[in-house]
Parts: structure tokens; C-alpha cells; sequence
């Protein structure tokens, strides 16, 4: 007996368990989906477990909405599943008792966003939104919400740039731009290319026009603007740079494709101002070197300054400040077809200096533009426009006694352009021109001492260019672009310029003459044009190429028919998505154009083109999305022939240069520049961008068997700035 006591106390100890537990397992039969939650928790109760909670809470006609551990052994776990889903749940107190509580739901923290289209701002449904292991798509409202799973977020999107941010700000809807992925003839190739636009968000940028407006700038002008960037090296005075060491006329500037000559007021005067009213202008692409083969005819830097975009409204603007005073009106044609653009300027410098000091003369200048946009049909769109500048300006010199200088200077352009999609991947551009200079100028140079010098000039110059020019553009495929085009001008002179130059001492210790008459009358005239061609592909996925090659002739003046070939290349290659190395290398002509003839200095023929070769290395980085982004480039131009030119070596901010004792010929054999430039920029949002621009350079004239430098060589600047705006201020 004694041995079978053990399992006479299991088998009793099974029976007590099987009866206690009787009601339970009879509940486990059964599902608890619409059952009373009283009866249920009555059970429990029978069973041993103890419950408290509010009659209010659990009043007796709720029942189970569901039971999501049906099959579940444990009783409790079941339970508060089955409550949970009723908006209750169960918690339990130190002293064993389950308290019936309400139900709350943790909260998940979420990235909620819109996603849009960075130049249209439209939603973008479909985009892929990942952050660790969390996915979705945007709706069609380009919405989005994802549980913070990680710090990194993604998106990306068929035809759009990806776009990552790290630590994305819970808790606030993201407005989130992605931008195209740019098709062959929006990549940029070639090095040297800065580009200044109104709206930020599609273009990675170095200033944009709407920072003008915020720069302490003289006039607010915006090809003086430029010369915050790399390699522009000014006096100060001029709105006109000298690009990387090059001569002032180095510079090539075209307004809506057509080329404008010495597009400057006070022209005569140091150009202290551009003729463009800044609200005209959508961008403006600048090249310090290295430019591609459809730019030609000046071999140091280009301006291509495109009008503002397509106007929505009837609206206008006026502005008054004490340099000038500006109205602008713009508006729409009928059923949205094209648009109208009237604008004037005026100068008020002669307002200002009569109120100052009247005895440093009158500058007067105006400017004024009108253009019509119009679309012919859905491939075809005619632009035509007129732009017009005048100089009537009279200066007195305080520090020379009878130095007075009066100039008037009439310019006016004309143009008509199509533009024509011809096929889904050919689309073309038609130009026809005409421009007119009339220019006047005399003026006195007189000293109460004599050996001082004296003299006189009048000079009377008009000039005459008709052209028409077409290029094309196509796109055989997603990794080709060929561009190819031409040009052809026909172009007068006429040449009246009279001088009595009588100078002073300074001139017998400079090997200079003493005394000079000057009268020069030519009238030339004849035709220019040229030639492009460039193929831009991507061999690798990384790797983009350009090449090109010019062909350009002239034929007017004393050589007759004179032609030069320009071969140019660019290379563009992604280190990685944030780095990318590029180079450049080519030859670019300049001939003297029929307006550059340098009568004041008593030349009578035109010289032989001169040329420049450019060889041009770049890195440009992007650290993340931080805002920071680094670029460092490197150059060497070598300049073969240079033209003489004249220079007054003491004194450049005479009125009239050419009749002061310091006027010196300078007549290279050659010529040199070499530096390096270093911009960092900072922009971690729409209301802070900051920027610090280093350059370095050494431009030499090979002159009588040594290197001498250029009087307007900036060795070593800097340029920094800082620009903070919110809705109401800047």
C-alpha cells in the first residue's frame, strides 16, 4: 500500500485540475466573437481569476467584436486580445487583481510628405518612399506616410533624379521637390560653366537671379553680378570683366541668341553700367572658358543672357532708385497663345550730379525693349523683339583743367526667331537680325601749363550688321545629341575720325611723339559667318563626351577672304552620385570685328585674328544633403598672336584716353594665363545660401624677350557673401 500512494495523490490532483478548469475548457469550444464581455469575465471569475472594472466601462449589453487568439492555450493572453479589439484591455495590480482599462493603441511615430515635380510643382504620384525597411508609394496626391523605421530616407522615380534625406523631421509634412533626370542637351559638359537663373529649384546653381536683387551691387546690375564669380577680375568701376586675364573685348554677350555689341552704358566712359533691366532676364549662362562650338568669334568668355520666361498675367513694375528709374509691363495674348513684354529705363545720374555738382556734366542714358511671343501652331513659335540703348552723355575732368568729353551713342536691334519641332527628336531655330550703331564722339584736352599738352578729337563712327543664322538639334537616341548649325552676316563701316594731339613731357620720356594729326576715313565692309557641329554621347553610364568643331571666315576689310578651324572637346565623368570630374580643352579664334577698327589710336587695318588655346580641369562635390557643395578648378590659356592694343599706363579713367601723354602701344609676342579657383557654397535650405570664392592667377605678356604681367591681373582675390531671406525680409 504504502507504494501506491504516489499515484493515488496524481490521480486525485488530475480529477481537482479537470473540474476547476471545467468551465474554461467548455469556453474554448466556443468562439468569444459576440459573446457579452460580463459573461465572459464571470467565467474567468468562476475560475479563479479576479477582475474589477467600471459598470460604466463594461456595461452588460458589449460584446466581443472579435477573437484574434481563438486557438489560443492561454486564457489571459486570449482574453486581452479579444478585449483589445473591443477598445479594452486588461492590466494587472500588485495584488493579482486584472483591471478592465480602455484601450490605447501605441503611437507610431510616422514621416508624412508630399512629393512634387521640381520645376512644375505638381504632385508626383508612384514615387518609391523607403526608409529601412518600410516602403510605399505616393498617392495621387504625391502624399505619403511611413513608420520611422531608420534616419535615411529614399525616393526615387522613373525619370527623376533620386533623392535622399538623412533625419527627416517627424511630425511635419514634407514638401519634397525631385527633379528630372536631365536629357542629353540639358547635361552640362563642358568645364568653366557658371549659370545664373530665377528660379533655383532647376539648376544646380552657383548664384541665382533672385539673389541679385539681395547683393550690395551698383544699380542692381546683373552682368556686374558676375563678376562674383571665379576668374572675373574688375577695377571696380566697369559692369564689363576681363575673363580669366583676357582683354575686356574678349567677351561675347547675346541676348535671346542675338549678339549684342558693347551691350553697355557710359560705353565710352569705363562701361559702369549693362543696358538690361534685370527683370527682363530669366538666366544667364557664363562661361570663363572652355565654352562649346556653338559660340565663336571671341576667345575668352561668353554671356548668353536668355529673356524671361513665358508671362501667365497682365502685371507690370516700376522702380525708382537713384542710378535709375524703370517701368515693365507684360501680359498675355488672346487664348493663352503667347505673351507681350514693354519695357523702359532711365538713367538718373544727370538728375543726381545736377543736384551734387553740376560741373561734372550731364550722363544721361536710357534703354527700352519690346518683344512679342506667339505661338503659330503646336510646333511652331514666332518671337520677335526690338531692344534699343542711347548714351547722351557730356563729363568734365576736376583734376585736368579743360578736359571735356561728349558722347552719343544710338544702338537698336531688330530680330524675328522660329522655333519648330520639326520631328519628336529634331527641333530648330531660325534667326534674322539687324543692328545699327550710331556713334558720336568729340571732346577737348586743354592745360593752363603747356608742357602739359593739348588736343582735340572728333570722331563719327556707324555700323550696319544683317544676319540670319539656323541650328539644329537631334536626338537619334537617349545617349546622342548632335547640334550642328550656321551663320551668315553681312556687315558696314563707316570710319570718320579726326585728331589734333599735341602732349606733354611725359610722352618724351615714354619714346612717345609729341605732336599728332590724325584723320582717318574708311568705310569697310562685307560678310562673316561660320559653321558648327558638336556631338554630345555617353559612352558608359558615367561618362559623358562632347566634341565640336567650328569653321569660321570673314571677308571684309584690307586681307580679304580669311577662315579659321576651332576644334573643341569636354569630358564629364561621375566619380560618384555626388562627385564629378570634368575637362575641357580647345582652340577659339577672335577675329577683330568691323566695329573694333582702332582709329582713336591711328590704326588704319585690321589685324589678324589672334587665338587662345584652353585646357581646363574641374571637380565639383556635393557632401550629401548637407548644403555644402566644393568646386576647385584649374586652367592654362595660351594666347598665340595677340593684337597690339593701347594702354594708358598711369591714369585708365581718362575721358579721352587716346589724347593723354601716358598712351602707350603694347604688342605681345605672346600671351599666358594659369590659375586655380576655389568656390565652397552653402545652401541647407530655400532662406540661407553663403558662398566663399578664392582665385589665383598669373596672366603675362611675353614682351622684348621676358614675361611681364597685365596691368588688370588680380594675383590672388576673394569673394564671400551671405544671403538670409524669409517671407517679409532679406
Amino acid at each position: 500500500m504504502p507504494r501506491r500512494q504516489p499515484r493515488y495523490k496524481l490521480l486525485w490532483l488530475g480529477l481537482l485540475i479537470g473540474f476547476s478548469s471545467a468551465p474554461l475548457i467548455a469556453l474554448a469550444k466556443d468562439s468569444l466573437t459576440g459573446m457579452p464581455i460580463v459573461e465572459v469575465l464571470d467565467r474567468y471569475e468562476r475560475d479563479g481569476y479576479a477582475f474589477l472594472y467600471s459598470s460604466g466601462l463594461v456595461s452588460e449589453r458589449m460584446t466581443f467584436t472579435a477573437d484574434p487568439l481563438a486557438d489560443n492555450n492561454d486564457p489571459i493572453k486570449r482574453l486581452k486580445a479579444a478585449l483589445q479589439s473591443s477598445g479594452l484591455t486588461i492590466q494587472q495590480a500588485q495584488s493579482g487583481t486584472y483591471l478592465v482599462v480602455p484601450f490605447s493603441p501605441p503611437r507610431v511615430e510616422a514621416i508624412e510628405g508630399r512629393v512634387v515635380d521640381g520645376e512644375t510643382g505638381e504632385p508626383l504620384a508612384g514615387v518609391l518612399i523607403e526608409i529601412g525597411t518600410a516602403q510605399t508609394l505616393t498617392n495621387t496626391e504625391g502624399r505619403f506616410s511611413l513608420p520611422v523605421e531608420g534616419s535615411f530616407l529614399q525616393l526615387s522615380a522613373p525619370g527623376y533624379i533620386s533623392h535622399n534625406i538623412s533625419n527627416p523631421e517627424v511630425g511635419q509634412l514634407l514638401s519634397i521637390p525631385l527633379l528630372s533626370e536631365p536629357a542629353m542637351d540639358e547635361i552640362v559638359v563642358v568645364s568653366s560653366r557658371y549659370n545664373l537663373r530665377s528660379d533655383s529649384r532647376t539648376s544646380n546653381h552657383v548664384l541665382d537671379l533672385e539673389l541679385i536683387d539681395s547683393l550690395p551691387s551698383l544699380g542692381s546690375d546683373p552682368l556686374r553680378i558676375t563678376q562674383h564669380l571665379p576668374g572675373m577680375a574688375s577695377i571696380g568701376v566697369s559692369a564689363k570683366p576681363h575673363i580669366r586675364g583676357g582683354l575686356q573685348d574678349e567677351l561675347l554677350v547675346l541676348f535671346n541668341n542675338v549678339e549684342l555689341l558693347e551691350p553697355f552704358h557710359l560705353r565710352d566712359f569705363q562701361n559702369v553700367f549693362s543696358t538690361f533691366n534685370p527683370s527682363l532676364i530669366h538666366s544667364i549662362d557664363v562661361y570663363a572658358g572652355g565654352f562649346p562650338a556653338r559660340y565663336g568669334d571671341r576667345m575668352s568668355g561668353v554671356m548668353d543672357i536668355a529673356p524671361a520666361e513665358t508671362y501667365t498675367s497682365q502685371n507690370g513694375e516700376l522702380g525708382l532708385s537713384l542710378l535709375n528709374t524703370s517701368a515693365l509691363l507684360h501680359g498675355q495674348i488672346e487664348d493663352n497663345r503667347g505673351d507681350w513684354t514693354i519695357s523702359a529705363r532711365r538713367g538718373n545720374l544727370d538728375i543726381v550730379t545736377r543736384k551734387i555738382n553740376s560741373s561734372v556734366g550731364t550722363p544721361s542714358y536710357s534703354d527700352w525693349l519690346a518683344q512679342i511671343r506667339y505661338a503659330i501652331d503646336p510646333a511652331t513659335d514666332l518671337d520677335v523683339g526690338i531692344l534699343g540703348y542711347t548714351d547722351d552723355i557730356e563729363l568734365r575732368d576736376f583734376d585736368i583743367d579743360g578736359e571735356i568729353a561728349n558722347s552719343r551713342y544710338d544702338n537698336l536691334y531688330l530680330w524675328a526667331q522660329l522655333h519648330t519641332q520639326w520631328a519628336t527628336n529634331l527641333t530648330g531655330s531660325s534667326l534674322f537680325s539687324v543692328g545699327r550703331i550710331d556713334h558720336r564722339r568729340d571732346g577737348t584736352l586743354t592745360d593752363e601749363d603747356p608742357d602739359n599738352g593739348s588736343a582735340f578729337v572728333e570722331d563719327r563712327r556707324d555700323f550696319t550688321t544683317i544676319a540670319i543664322g539656323q541650328t539644329f538639334q537631334y536626338v537619334p537616341k537617349d545617349d546622342l545629341l548632335a547640334e550642328f548649325g550656321a551663320r551668315l552676316s553681312y556687315q558696314r563701316a563707316d570710319y570718320d575720325y579726326a585728331a589734333d594731339i599735341n602732349t606733354g613731357e611725359l610722352a618724351d620720356t615714354l619714346g612717345m611723339g609729341r605732336v599728332e594729326s590724325r584723320s582717318i576715313h574708311t568705310s569697310p565692309s562685307g560678310l562673316s559667318g561660320g559653321f558648327f557641329a558638336s556631338v554630345r554621347t555617353q559612352p558608359f553610364e558615367d561618362m559623358t563626351i562632347e566634341t565640336g568643331l567650328r569653321w569660321d571666315f570673314q571677308d571684309f576689310g584690307h586681307q580679304g577672304f580669311e577662315s579659321q578651324v576651332s576644334p573643341r572637346f569636354s569630358l564629364k565623368y561621375d566619380l560618384s552620385p555626388h562627385s564629378e570630374l570634368r575637362l575641357s580643352a580647345g582652340r577659339f579664334f577672335q577675329p577683330e570685328g568691323i566695329h573694333e577698327l582702332q582709329v582713336a589710336d591711328g590704326v588704319q587695318r585690321f589685324q589678324d585674328e589672334q587665338y587662345s588655346d584652353h585646357y581646363i580641369a574641374g571637380w565639383h562635390h556635393r557632401f550629401g544633403e548637407s548644403g555644402v557643395s566644393l568646386r576647385v578648378e584649374a586652367f592654362l590659356k595660351e594666347i598665340r598672336e595677340p593684337k597690339r592694343r593701347f594702354e594708358n599706363l598711369f591714369n585708365p579713367m581718362v575721358l579721352l584716353p587716346e589724347l593723354a601723354s601716358d598712351r602707350v602701344a603694347v604688342q605681345p609676342s605672346k600671351a599666358r594665363a594659369t590659375g586655380f579657383e576655389f568656390s565652397l557654397m552653402y545652401e541647407p535650405s530655400d532662406t540661407l545660401f553663403a558662398w566663399m570664392r578664392f582665385s589665383q592667377s598669373n596672366v603675362r605678356d611675353y614682351l622684348e624677350g621676358d614675361w611681364h604681367p597685365r596691368t588688370w591681373d588680380q594675383g590672388a582675390s576673394i569673394s564671400a557673401g551671405l544671403s538670409w531671406t524669409n517671407e517679409r525680409w532679406t
